[in-house]
Formats: structure tokens, C-alpha cells, sequence
């Protein structure tokens, strides 16, 4: 199905404006879904960093604790227990955990840079695309033009 001189040309001048309009616009935003993609990322963040820190808290407190020792002396015979020790488990897996929320911060991080590199990068991208368009659509080669059985 061969085009029409106006259907190209139709197509050429709506591919360049739209090219030209997101030219424009490389930092387009679109308020409900970037104001809630803000949100979500400002608050993961921020109950992350809240996280990791009562995490730190419960690690020193544990770990102080951990180094207790009770002495006894019961008929004279001295006794030393390490009463401290039993919190070692909590204090190993409270460091885990606090590497974990790190690692899910730092995630949060990349992927809050990452979105914000794609809005900036996507509208010019998206031009240029359009423009290519726009001139391809004068081309009449069997190599560029997609055939339909």
C-alpha cells in the first residue's frame, strides 16, 4: 500500500512537532505518577535509614550486654558465668540485619538515580526516534518498509 504526497507529509510534520515538543521538555513530569514515585522513594528511604539505625542501637546494647559476666561465690567456691554470652546470637543476627538494610538502602539509592536518569533521558530519546521516523517515512525501499502477510 503506497502512501500519498500528504499522507507523508502529513506524518513527516506531526513526527518532527512532537519531536520538537519533547526537545523542549527533557525534564517532563508527570505529577501523579512522579509525585507518588517521589513519595515512595523519600519514605522507603527514610524508614530504611529509621531501620538501620534502631538496628545499630540494638547491636550496641546487645553487644555491651554480651560482655557481662556473673560472679558467684556459693560455699566459698568461686563461680563466674557468662551470662552475656546467650545474646550472642541476637547480636550476630542484629549485624546481619543491619548489612541487609544497608544493602536495601543502597538499592533504594540506585534505583531512585536511575529513575531520575530516565525521565531526564527518555523525552530526548524518544525525539530523536521520532525524527528518524519522520524522514524514513520518505524512503521507499523494501528493506525499510515492514511487509504484511
Amino acid at each position: 500500500m503506497e502512501k500519498t504526497m500528504l499522507q507523508k507529509i502529513i506524518l513527516s510534520a506531526l513526527g518532527i512537532i512532537v519531536a520538537a515538543l519533547l526537545f523542549l521538555s527533557p525534564g517532563l513530569k508527570i505529577p501523579v505518577l512522579d509525585g507518588a514515585t517521589d513519595n515512595y522513594f523519600r519514605e522507603a528511604i527514610s524508614k530504611g535509614g529509621i531501620s538501620y539505625a534502631a538496628c545499630r542501637v540494638i547491636n550496641a546494647s546487645v553487644s555491651i550486654i554480651k560482655e557481662s559476666n556473673l560472679h558467684m561465690q556459693p560455699a566459698g567456691v568461686g563461680l563466674s558465668l557468662a551470662v552475656g554470652q546467650a545474646l550472642d546470637p541476637i547480636d550476630d543476627m542484629t549485624e546481619r540485619l543491619s548489612d541487609i538494610l544497608v544493602t536495601a538502602i543502597i538499592s533504594l539509592g540506585v534505583q531512585k538515580l536511575a529513575y531520575e536518569i530516565g525521565i531526564s533521558l527518555a523525552p530526548p530519546v524518544l525525539a530523536v526516534f521520532l525524527l528518524l521516523l519522520a524522514v524514513l517515512v520518505w524512503f521507499n525501499s523494501t528493506k525499510l518498509i515492514f511487509h504484511h502477510k
